[in-house]
């Protein structure tokens, strides 16, 4: 999928290292439409918690908006 990144972090609106502490992990996110998809596999979506949704919020792309994937 094009301008797709996977498992980029993200700490205060800049993408860091994988494991850097205080950084948000977004499963796949789409930069130019600034989309994370956080892919939940759970039997009874939702499983995205809004403290999650907040803190990718906070810390991912300004103005990004965030969508839960139950494969």
């Amino acid at each position: 999928m094009r301008n797709c990144r996977t498992e980029v972090s993200f700490l205060n609106r800049q993408v860091e290292r994988y494991g850097t502490p205080g950084s948000v992990r977004i499963d796949v996110f789409h930069r130019v439409a600034k989309v994370a998809y956080d892919y939940k596999f759970v039997r009874q979506p939702p499983g995205l918690l809004s403290g999650q949704i907040q803190r990718i919020q906070a810390h991912g792309p300004q103005h990004i908006r965030v969508i839960e994937v139950n494969p």
